[in-house]
């Protein structure tokens, strides 16, 4: 505005009074309705989850530890047909998740079972078990995985129940063999031949006797029964020699 004012001023004159004022109210005029610049954006924050995580409705269940603090979470679709039943955040750059999570059944139950995936801990918890998951079967031999859960099972009867599968058989001799050299009093229980690949299949083929059949297999951990071989009987749950 000021140098479209003085270029109309003729050269070698100068502004008057009258015309200098002009000018200073129409800079304070611009000045006072302007439009201000729109503040920076803050910096978009650090993207923490999966591109599958965002891809239908889940219900997101925390991972605690052993005093209750989540420490991790992982979400379950709720219905299509997804490309991840279980989706979970990244790793923080130069940090990582926790790998178990603690879940605590409400029955004061001696025993703790432990499952190498979300679903079969919230099945058994349903039953009021408390539940140690394991983010994975390949993490059946991680040490410092195991001195962490052994630290937080210290007294506790465990009942290590993986998959009936190749990778389930190893994740149960794993942490067992873990678990038992820490000092730990574990038990593994075998999966009925004829009730699927795990808890929750086991739980969808059996129905309204799943209940009844899976509690009397983790109580006969008490007495040492022992099923032959990996995959049969009736859920019976094997001792870890010692």
């Amino acid at each position: 505005i000021a140098e479209k004012i003085l270029a109309q001023v003729p050269e070698g004159r100068s502004l008057g009074p009258r015309a200098l004022a002009t000018s200073l109210s129409l800079l304070a005029l611009h000045f006072f309705f302007r439009e201000d610049p729109a503040p920076p954006s803050p910096p978009a924050p650090p993207l923490l989850s999966r591109a599958l995580y965002h891809d239908t409705d889940r219900l997101v269940v925390p991972f605690n530890d052993f005093d209750g603090h989540p420490h991790y979470a992982q979400a379950r679709a709720l219905y299509g047909s997804p490309r991840a039943k279980w989706s979970g955040p990244n790793n923080p750059e130069g940090a990582a998740w926790a790998k178990y999570g603690f879940f605590h059944g409400g029955s004061g139950w001696a025993e703790v079972i432990v499952t190498e995936g979300p679903g079969d801990a919230l099945t058994a918890t349903a039953l009021g078990y408390d539940v140690v998951l394991v983010r994975g079967a390949g993490l059946g031999n991680n040490s410092a995985l195991a001195d962490e859960l052994a630290h937080g099972l210290a007294g506790r009867r465990v009942v290590v129940a993986g998959e009936a599968d190749a990778a389930g058989a190893k994740f149960t001799r794993d942490v067992a063999a873990a678990l038992s050299g820490r000092k730990i009093d574990v038990h593994r229980l075998t999966i009925p031949v004829d009730a699927g690949s795990d808890i929750t299949d086991w739980r969808a083929k059996a129905g309204s006797a799943f209940d009844k059949s899976f509690i009397q297999a983790v109580q006969e951990a008490q007495a040492g029964t022992r099923s032959i071989g990996f995959g049969h009987g009736d859920g019976a749950v094997e001792a870890v020699d010692r």
